[in-house]
């Protein structure tokens, strides 16, 4: 009678166990779903809008400004010819190029992104930066030009560069000729280009250019005299060079849309001026009124907040 007595209280213990080990295995059954559905829930950013797009979203219908950040059951709308880049929560970059609408919860994200933490990093920095100039954080006397006058370099006073090749631009003035003078670090004027366009292309592994680790940039209009600031541009030292260098031959093999805004936003987040002003030119040459939003938003985001031609 004893023996039965306990083979029973066995089994009750057993069925008791083995209910309270099904509720907590549907506890976490239940969990899991919420945490899958919290991270299906996380919001994509827009890293770059450019002509007519417009988000569907919270009820509203609004034109999608980049930097603005998306709830997944939102629909964006393209139309004629515009473009957006998405982010989403784990860093993936999507272009949309085509007219027509988008609702988020069907797009299909490129999985092959390895730098996809890397980039997010990145945007994350360049916007939370976005709130306050970097012109107002750089060092006394490393700050931007003045703006008073529209004819200045868009570049700090000083400021080191990475790439083999820059662009340098600057606002055009009232005459459509400049003179270039290349300075070294004596002070002395080595070089002087003419050029039509307001900007100059300098090829760093060139002569006399590759053997300066220093040089100044001075632009003239020798029809008024009308002369820029100086800008001084430092190569960087070898050590700094192939830090950076491995970083971008590893996260930069791509050069579609989305991944050279992210190389230029990189350059900027890495106070490499002339480096992410030299991509942001290209891009806007390469796509003319779609980059000019942002654009105009680099360009106040340094000091340089006057209208740009």
């Amino acid at each position: 009678m004893l023996k039965t007595s306990l083979i029973g209280q066995d089994l009750k213990f057993l069925v008791g166990k083995l209910h309270f080990m099904w509720k907590r295995l549907v506890l976490l059954i239940l969990f899991g779903l919420l945490v899958c559905r919290g991270f299906a829930q996380e919001q994509y950013r827009a890293v770059f809008s450019g002509g007519r797009v417009y988000l569907s979203q919270d009820n509203k219908y609004t034109q999608l400004q980049s930097g603005q950040l998306i709830n997944p059951e939102s629909q964006i709308e393209l139309v004629g010819n515009a473009q957006v880049v998405l982010m989403d929560h784990v860093g993936r970059l999507l272009s949309l190029t085509l007219s027509g609408k988008y609702e988020l919860a069907k797009l299909d994200q490129d999985q092959s992104g390895d730098s996809s933490v890397f980039v997010k990093s990145v945007w994350e920095t360049y916007y939370a930066s976005r709130s306050e100039s970097i012109a107002d954080k750089l060092p006394a006397g490393s700050g931007s030009q003045s703006v008073s006058s529209p004819f200045e370099l868009w570049l700090p006073s000083s400021s080191q560069f990475y790439s083999d090749k820059l662009i340098i631009p600057w606002a055009a003035g009232k005459e459509p000729y400049y003179s270039a003078e290349l300075i070294n670090e004596f002070g002395e004027v080595f070089e002087t280009r003419q050029t039509e366009q307001p900007l100059l292309e300098l090829n760093m592994v060139a002569n006399p250019l590759v053997w300066k680790d220093e040089i100044t940039l001075r632009i003239k209009q020798p029809g008024s005299g009308v002369v820029t600031a100086d800008c001084t541009l430092d190569r960087l030292s070898p050590p700094e060079y192939e830090k950076l260098d491995r970083l971008v031959k590893e996260h930069f093999q791509d050069d579609d849309f989305g991944m050279m805004l992210t190389k230029a936003a990189f350059f900027e987040n890495q106070w490499l001026f002339a480096d992410a002003l030299t991509i942001l030119t290209e891009l806007r040459n390469q796509h003319g009124p779609l980059m000019q939003n942002f654009w105009q938003q680099y360009l106040r985001r340094n000091g340089f907040d006057y209208t740009s031609r």
